[in-house]
């Protein structure tokens, strides 16, 4: 699974944004995509790991699911 840190949350619509370690674009998750915790549990810097998955209307452009916070960050 890829890692990275929450960079940006939005909690009014449960959207947030992932920068990937390695990667320079930054991914979009849904609360829904959350595979633990409650997005009100997690804060910018945290660090996750996740999967990549495509849009469907968009197969080119990637997504964040199955986020797990990990232990022990900010």
């Amino acid at each position: 699974m890829p890692y990275g840190e929450i960079k940006r949350l939005q909690t009014e619509t449960g959207i947030g944004f992932i920068c990937q370690t390695g990667m320079v674009e930054d991914l979009m998750f849904h609360a829904t995509a959350l595979a633990e915790g409650t997005f009100d549990q997690l804060r910018e810097g945290q660090g996750v790991e996740f999967e990549r998955r495509p849009y469907a209307n968009a197969p080119t452009k990637y997504r964040a699911v199955n986020i797990r916070p990990l232990r022990g960050t900010r």
